[in-house]
């Protein structure tokens, strides 16, 4: 309020082991590469599956560190190195598009719609309406 500290924190020089910051970061984003693989793979569904168990593999390991040792740990450094590298979003779209690829008609992802087989099929079912409406 009067632009003074109420209790004045303690600065706390952080220690980093580099070494293992590193090697977490990069097995984590083999396993993301994994799931590239297996989209290219059109192993669409194996896909979803695979990022899914992931997503809350790497939740879990973050939560571990936080728990363990704090804002600093390995843990939370490592999933902020795949944060800034956008691996976590790459797996979040990974995941999008390999369901929508699931959830396509066709192969190459576009909806065909025969227009004269539609339309037949309309002008039917209007035409029985009619009818049964008048009844």
């Amino acid at each position: 309020m009067n632009n003074k500290w109420i209790v004045e924190p303690d600065r706390v020089e952080p220690t980093f082991d580099w070494f293992d910051i590193t090697k977490k970061a990069e097995s984590l984003m083999d396993q993301i590469d994994r799931a590239l693989a297996l989209f290219r793979q059109k192993k669409y569904t194996d896909t979803v599956r695979y990022v899914d168990k992931l997503k809350e593999k790497i939740r879990k390991f973050r939560k571990a560190g936080l728990d363990r040792a704090g804002e600093f740990s390995s843990e939370n450094i490592a999933f902020k190195v795949l944060r800034r590298n956008n691996y976590l979003e790459r797996l979040s779209n990974l995941k999008h598009m390999a369901y929508d690829r699931i959830m396509s008609t066709t192969s190459d992802g576009l909806i065909r719609i025969k227009v004269s087989e539609t339309t037949q099929k309309w002008k039917e079912f209007i035409k029985g309406w009619k009818s049964q409406k008048k009844n």
